[in-house]
């Protein structure tokens, strides 16, 4: 961590300035900010919220894994958004958060990070940033959770992420100055039509071309070329047989 770049409320009040939800919720350490915005759903919250934290315990991406999420090194917040109805689909808001994020590092830090489908970005090779959408319902209210964790400063990952895992590293940005760029994006994506970012997504989507397995609990279901991505976010595989197939769910194995 910078020595001084400390962050707390008040500074990413500060940062946000008029793209300032409703309500700003930090935490020094909290299990997950996620979770902290399903709870405060439950509990009635229905007005735009974000919920920061210096560090998480318990960080989480799709398929439940664990997102290493240590204090000082890393950006680490949820935007919620209130609905009138159910999302269009989760994978939709996945894809169009991962371009607006990617927008938002590159405004920040100039690094030019690459989206893996359907919720990482890769810088170097490497990921540097995991998204995970989800949309809570009680009764009739519906939300749209967007959970965000981006590697800013270089740690000692464990001996399973080394060569997988990276930073953004060749940056000084302060953490409340990324946290304002990523939420401007992304409130702003959110009520655009897909023909405004889809091609973006295309054009730096580093899976498309590429010859790829589709694993779920970790065995194969689907192979083939990474062809396409469809209006609603899901991935077209183009099969040995030459069928084209959507995707809309599972993990990318680049073969």
């Amino acid at each position: 961590m910078l020595p001084n770049d400390p962050l707390t409320r008040e500074i990413l009040c500060a940062a946000l300035g008029k793209s300032e939800p409703q309500s700003v919720i930090f935490s020094e350490v909290t299990p997950s900010t996620n979770d902290e915005a399903k709870r405060a759903f439950a509990d009635g919250l229905n007005t735009p919220a974000l919920f920061v934290a210096a560090e998480q315990t318990a960080g989480r991406g799709r398929m439940g894994r664990r997102f290493l999420s240590p204090v000082g090194s890393g950006v680490y917040f949820s935007l919620f958004l209130p609905l009138d109805e159910p999302p269009r689909s989760v994978l939709y808001a996945t894809c169009a958060a991962g371009v607006a994020v990617r927008r938002g590092i590159l405004a920040a830090t100039g690094c030019d990070t690459r989206i893996k489908w359907v919720n990482d970005l890769r810088f170097r090779d490497r990921k540097v940033c995991g998204i995970l959408a989800e949309a809570p319902v009680m009764g009739d209210r519906y939300g749209l959770i967007l959970g965000v964790g981006i590697n800013l400063r270089p740690i000692d990952f464990p001996p399973e992420l080394v060569g997988i895992a990276g930073s953004l590293a060749d940056t000084d940005c302060p953490r409340a100055e990324l946290i304002a760029a990523c939420v401007r994006e992304l409130s702003g994506i959110l009520v655009s039509p897909a023909d405004a970012w889809l091609e973006e997504y295309r054009a730096n989507c580093c899976t498309l071309g590429q010859s790829v397995r589709l694993l779920r609990n970790g065995e194969v279901f689907a192979q083939g070329v990474a062809e396409d991505i469809r209006a609603d976010g899901a991935l077209l595989l183009r099969t040995a047989d030459g069928a084209l197939l959507p995707i809309a769910s599972g993990e990318v194995s680049v073969r």
